[in-house]
């Protein structure tokens, strides 16, 4: 049994071998090969490496070149994600301290002076939004910047 196994094996290999490849990139950017055509795709050239065979040193500084810019563009997806998630964090903290302050706005007013107090929460809620606006500012030009990188990259 075993030994079928091997010689069905031995007698695949040259047509595994000769089988087409195709280059995929998904929406996110995420770099996949696969022998099934994908749609955006791109057939892959697979040349023969087998013991004896060798890569050109053009071809060595080529692959090189495509690998590390394929990690770059991953990372700088990744940092993309990671960046927007953070600006939808700081809109959603933004969003639940202000509903808080109107919250205790709603309250009766803890000290004698109802107005006082009425323009402390007032002020409170410009300083929220300020500090909130300034952060995804920040955010969204570091954003900015690594979509750019992103788009000189491809």
């Amino acid at each position: 049994m075993v030994a079928r196994l091997l010689v069905t094996l031995i007698l695949c290999a040259p047509i595994l071998a000769g089988a087409d490849i195709y280059r995929c990139r998904s929406a996110s950017g995420t770099l996949t090969f696969t022998d099934q055509p994908c749609p955006g795709g791109e057939r892959v050239e697979v040349q023969d490496q087998r013991i004896g065979t060798r890569i050109s040193t053009a071809d060595m500084v080529s692959i090189g070149q495509t690998l590390a810019q394929e990690r770059q563009t991953s990372e700088l997806n990744r940092d993309l994600r990671t960046r927007e998630a953070t600006v939808a964090d700081l809109r959603r903290s933004m969003r639940e301290d202000l509903a808080e302050l109107q919250r205790l706005q709603n309250l009766p007013s803890p000290i004698h002076d109802g107005v006082l107090w009425e323009q402390t929460l007032s002020r409170q809620q410009q300083v929220t939004v300020q500090k909130y606006e300034s952060l995804i500012r920040s955010e969204q030009k570091q954003i900015d910047h690594m979509a750019d990188r992103l788009r000189h990259l491809k």
